[in-house]
């Protein structure tokens, strides 16, 4: 298709028309356009040309159009006047011009040559009376129009069928991998009262096997194949669809490789077996010699297009929490081309598949790839099978570290024990726990603190999502692990909540448990409650225990807030304290003097006593030394690190302080011999407790 040349347009722009001004259109309000029109040959091409007056200032003798329409037999395009035109030269169809439904009714020929020369030039073989010349333009702008999209499309299409090109046809290895080692098989049978041997059909070998009293959704062995069924009795289940989605990673040059995610259903009627497969996706990724990496993503459209169902992009989806089977990319990852696959790619060694067959969990191929160049310490984590935080460091998919940062781990580390932070000695155990990135930071805490890490206790914690090191130092104080474990398990099947009913009383869960039980436990030390009765730490009912504490008059409960933080604070002063450069960190005697802090500052920190008594947080005073009253700062720690530090109205804090402030970090927060000592001071107080 030949292009309108837009500059040999120019020439037509403004022709030089005599309008007859008693031409009764020009007084019909309800016409807004008066159009003429020509042909002339521009650009060495037959056009016919459609002039737009503006019919109010036609009236008044200006004559300047305010569109110039030009129509080929194969293309269109129109030049727009208009002062505050954004393009001059667009594209639209004759009815698009402005963005008014109504727009050709308020156009009108100026004769009745002018609509039967454009009838003519469009060669409306079926115009009739009832067909204006307006209605046969539109017609034949959007055939071309039609035309121009299917092309451009087409071109898209073309560019996409190449890039597919070097790929060849799914093989049956996958067909059959997914068939026998990712969908369900059955055997199915008809129910026979009886004891003796019946038969049935394994869905696996697909061969009739004799059972012996087979159950109804029980699972089994084939007697044949050996294969892993769940026993389906005919009579009670006709029909059964299952699906799964699957991958695998291809090599289609010396630099590039490609994802294919394949979807496969598999669906029993009365014992009849139908498979389908299909793919859904397609990936590729090419590298260069940086070892950075460029993807394209398509999805199959399945629409019948004129050259290939491919799309680039990922499927659309409604939402982001609507679950969509096609549009899911994670899926399981066939391994056993992956040598061939990866060899010589900078993925070589990644270490890919034990990660997936850690678990076999349905995953997505590119985080892993992008993870694994940023940070190759992956590959050593899964040779390790510390598979848990090989998938943290690949999809940060841990909440706990979202809250609270990502610190337990330095991607920065070149060994074990700087990445990790912890000893090689613990190795053994982070491999039998597979510990996971919330895990780890209870490690780490309690090694600070110079507490040996339980192993029963750690995985109790990881199950039931409890991740506060703070909610744990308490209780432990007073009890064993073992105790307290069995504590919170009887407590929580006592008093959980309804699983229907979000907001209702109880427990949601063993970690809500604990938190409350910590609670308790600090509450009965600021009342002075003798904790080595077993009466008094292990209540019969915690949820009464914590609601009649709870119910305490006000006065009674800042009594108690203010013991705990007055008892606190010799404790505190000796651990924190810090003088340097002009600048003071020190303790607040009082729950008042937080109040007043929160006060004088003009920021929430008064709101902090009960969490202080709590013990959830620390909160410390920054002074300059020569003036100790004056309030300049605010610290909150939490597990030995500074959460937050703000100044008057929560503003930052001055340069000079927040200098000194990483002084005192690295010399008391962080300082190795400081941690020890305050490791000895809670081991102290723990066994003081327990004397």
């Amino acid at each position: 298709m030949k292009g309108i040349d837009k500059k040999a347009c120019r020439a037509f722009l403004n022709p030089r028309r005599s309008l007859d001004l008693n031409n009764g259109l020009f007084y019909v309000e309800q016409i807004e356009y008066i159009v003429c029109t020509a042909i002339h040959i521009v650009g060495h091409r037959k056009l016919l040309i459609l002039d737009f007056y503006p019919r109010a200032e036609a009236v008044k003798g200006m004559l300047s159009p305010h569109f110039t329409m030009f129509q080929a037999t194969d293309d269109f395009i129109t030049f727009d006047h208009g002062a505050g035109a954004k393009t001059r030269w667009r594209t639209a169809v004759l009815d698009n011009l402005e963005r008014d439904y109504h727009f050709i009714f308020k156009c009108a020929f100026y004769s009745r040559q002018d609509e039967e020369r454009v009838i003519r030039f469009c060669n409306a073989s079926t115009f009739s009376q009832n067909m204006s010349g307006f209605a046969v333009l539109i017609q034949k702008q959007s055939e071309l129009r039609d035309a121009r999209s299917a092309a451009k499309r087409r071109g898209r299409e073309q560019k996409i069928a190449d890039r597919m090109k070097p790929l060849r046809p799914m093989g049956r290895r996958i067909e059959s991998w997914i068939q026998t080692e990712l969908l369900p098989h059955y055997i199915f049978y008809r129910y026979q009262r009886t004891q003796k041997p019946i038969p049935g059909w394994c869905s696996a070998c697909g061969r009739t096997v004799e059972v012996v009293a087979p159950k109804h959704n029980l699972s089994g062995v084939c007697p044949s194949c050996g294969a892993s069924i769940h026993f389906k009795s005919m009579g009670r289940q006709k029909r059964i669809w299952d699906r799964t989605s699957a991958q695998m990673i291809q090599r289609i040059s010396e630099q590039e490789i490609v994802i294919r995610v394949f979807k496969a259903h598999q669906y029993f009627s009365d014992g009849q077996a139908d498979f389908s497969i299909y793919e859904s996706a397609r990936m590729f990724v090419r590298w260069d010699d940086a070892k950075s990496f460029q993807e394209e993503k398509f999805y199959n459209s399945y629409d019948g297009t004129l050259l290939t169902p491919w799309k680039r992009g990922t499927r659309p989806r409604f939402s982001y929490w609507q679950e969509n089977f096609d549009a899911d990319l994670c899926a399981h990852l066939y391994t056993r081309n992956l040598p061939r696959a990866l060899a010589g790619s900078p993925w070589e060694y990644c270490q890919i598949a034990p990660f997936y067959l850690s678990d076999r969990t349905e995953l997505e191929v590119i985080p892993f790839l992008a993870a694994y160049l940023r940070h190759p310490f992956v590959e050593y984590l899964i040779k390790l099978k510390l598979y848990n935080l090989a998938a943290h460091v690949v999809y940060r998919n841990d909440s706990y570290s979202y809250t609270l940062g990502d610190e337990h781990i330095d991607y920065n580390g070149k060994k074990f024990q700087s990445i990790l932070k912890v000893g090689l000695e613990y190795l053994p155990l982070l491999q039998k726990l597979n510990v996971s990135y919330m895990q780890l930071g209870l490690i780490q805490g309690m090694l600070r603190l110079g507490l040996q890490p339980d192993e029963k206790l750690l995985d109790w914690c990881g199950k039931n999502k409890i991740s506060r090191l703070r909610d744990l130092l308490v209780p432990l104080s007073y009890t064993t692990p073992h105790k307290l474990m069995r504590y919170i398990a009887e407590q929580y099947e006592k008093n959980k909540r309804p699983a229907h009913n979000f907001y209702g009383d109880g427990y949601s869960d063993y970690a809500n448990t604990l938190v409350q039980y910590r609670d308790y436990l600090c509450m009965c030390e600021g009342l002075e409650y003798d904790l080595k009765n077993t009466f008094v730490l292990f209540p019969r009912d915690l949820k009464d225990a914590h609601d009649n504490i709870e119910n305490l008059s006000d006065p009674e409960k800042a009594a108690i807030y203010e013991r705990q933080i007055q008892q606190a604070y010799p404790l505190l002063e000796k651990l924190y304290r810090f003088e340097r450069d002009g600048w003071t960190i020190k303790a607040p005697k009082t729950s008042k003097e937080i109040t007043e802090e929160g006060h004088r500052l003009h920021h929430c920190v008064g709101g902090y006593v009960k969490r202080v008594a709590m013990k959830e947080c620390i909160i410390l005073f920054l002074r300059r030394t020569q003036k100790l009253d004056k309030p300049v700062g605010t610290i909150e720690v939490i597990d030995n690190r500074i959460v937050q530090a703000r100044g008057y109205k929560n503003w930052d804090l001055p340069a000079d302080a927040q200098k000194f402030l990483t002084k005192w970090d690295a010399k008391v927060l962080k300082n190795t011999a400081r941690q020890a000592a305050i490791a000895q001071n809670i081991r102290n107080l723990m066994e003081e407790r327990a004397a």
